[in-house]
């Protein structure tokens, strides 16, 4: 018979060593994008098989690693004020929005070198749509431009964090300009 405790404290384990993993591969991931499942074994202090019974590719780990910074994402995003004047609410939300993408830069272009457009996409449905009803209440009272489908401007205010990024990482842009840049192309794209 199986001894209940040891169960208990094996599926302990099991989990500390995946956000063990997790931590570290977030850790890696910033400093490196192409960090390799290696360097994440390392710095998480446990051995390849550990890190492969958890995770049986880059892929997998990026995804997680992805997932779980989202779920992240969505609670601090969702704790931002969309009360009062939309184009006040914007600035809020897109200012923080940016704030994250750029902390987490890295992350997506390893996100984007391992995963499809879409799986990306689809873990940025939750901040999209949050960010949808806040440009829907703009357009309803009349502060936001309403001359394009609202769904074109979704996808131009997706592509311009994600390329705000990019350029970011590349060094077309500075932090200085890009911090300035990007939440106001943004406004600027949606109010009147």
């Amino acid at each position: 018979m199986k001894d209940p405790l040891k169960t208990v404290q094996k599926r302990a384990d099991a989990r500390r060593n995946r956000n063990l993993i997790i931590d570290a591969a977030l850790a890696c991931i910033a400093g490196d994008s192409e960090a390799s499942m290696v360097d994440v074994a390392q710095a998480a202090g446990v051995s390849r098989a550990t890190l492969y019974g958890h995770f049986s590719s880059r892929k997998e780990l990026i995804e997680a690693v992805f997932q779980d910074v989202m779920q992240r994402t969505e609670e601090q995003l969702a704790a931002v004020d969309l009360n009062g004047d939309p184009a006040g609410a914007l600035s809020r939300l897109i200012s923080l929005s940016w704030k994250l993408v750029d902390q987490h830069k890295q992350l997506l272009a390893a996100a984007e070198q391992e995963l499809k457009p879409d799986r990306i996409r689809t873990y940025n449905d939750q901040p999209m749509t949050q960010l949808q009803y806040l440009v829907d209440r703009g357009r309803r009272e009349g502060r936001f431009r309403d001359d394009q489908p609202v769904e074109w401007q979704m996808t131009c205010i997706y592509a311009i964090l994600h390329e705000g990024a990019a350029a970011l990482r590349t060094g077309r842009l500075t932090e200085e300009e890009a911090v300035q840049v990007v939440p106001d192309t943004i406004i600027r794209l949606v109010t009147t």
